[in-house]
């Protein structure tokens, strides 16, 4: 298996994928909540993971209406073969998944270095039930509206229907977006690569979304503050001779609301507190940028 290949390997099978695999174990730890079934490999002497998006099962590829999965599409099309070398993307290799008689063909394998021992610690307690987080959406919007209704008044009608914010951030720069920027998913290797885990949901975005996204599922684990990271990705940004002044405040508000929209549900189970009210003073800032 090439690290870098210059074109993406095809494989016809997961079984052509793995040919050759001396060890095949099941893979239980992980901080994942979507579904997926991983399970630790050994070809030709070197360790990998092989991780099933089974339609199935993951209730993500449901959600977001790529039923191959979006990974094997990113493959298929050299995206993920042509990022910056300041990434360590571990898949190696894609294929489709078969029907097995009982269930629906659908979803893909991916074929991936084993990078854990770069990976961000996963320290929170065992989920259990993969259906977990469908259940807490459910119960967190109506409690959004209770706990922070002027937040709510702005968020929700976007949830039902998010056209005008697409609209809105349609006349700001885009870029490949990875759109899943939690820290389980992340590392540093050896050469100070930085290691990204779960491209089941990449595409073209406003760069600034998995910013807001980061913001908002790492709240609890950031090691700065809120403003002083988005400071440092801006910087980040002008140091790589991108000039952010024509768009950044825009962009910034309108994901900095996407955000919201997307994780108002979980910042309202925990009631009104100092997180929950930073979140909606930038969506009272950006609403009226919808109009």
């Amino acid at each position: 298996m090439p690290d870098s290949p210059a074109v993406s390997p095809r494989f016809a099978s997961v079984a052509e994928l793995i040919a050759g695999a001396t060890e095949r174990t099941g893979l239980d730890e992980g901080a994942g909540k979507s579904g997926a079934r991983l399970e630790r490999l050994v070809i030709g002497g070197q360790p990998y993971v092989l991780k099933h998006l089974d339609l199935a099962e993951d209730w993500t590829m449901r959600a977001s209406g790529c039923l191959r999965g979006a990974p094997l599409l990113a493959w298929e099309r050299g995206i993920l073969t042509r990022l910056p070398e300041c990434f360590n993307q571990p898949i190696v290799g894609v294929a489709p998944e078969a029907g097995d008689g009982q269930r629906p063909s659908g979803g893909c394998a991916l074929l991936m270095r084993d990078v854990s021992r770069w990976l961000v610690p996963v320290t929170d307690e065992p989920v259990g039930s993969a259906h977990l987080v469908p259940r807490l959406v459910g119960e967190g919007w109506p409690r959004l509206a209770e706990v922070a209704p002027v937040a709510a008044a702005i968020v929700i009608p976007l949830a039902r229907d998010p056209g005008p914010l697409v609209e809105a951030m349609d006349g700001t720069p885009h870029t490949f977006v990875h759109s899943n920027w939690k820290l389980d998913n992340l590392g540093t290797d050896d050469q100070g690569r930085t290691v990204v885990l779960d491209w089941e949901q990449p595409g073209r975005g406003a760069a600034l979304s998995d910013l807001a996204w980061y913001l908002a599922i790492n709240c609890r684990r950031l090691p700065q503050g809120k403003e002083d990271a988005i400071a440092a990705y801006r910087r980040a940004l002008e140091d790589c001779g991108i000039s952010t002044e024509p768009w950044w405040d825009r962009q910034l508000a309108l994901c900095l609301l996407g955000a919201l929209v997307q994780f108002g549900w979980e910042k309202a189970l925990g009631g009104y507190d100092e997180e929950l009210a930073w979140w909606e003073t930038q969506a009272v800032r950006a609403a009226p940028l919808l109009a």
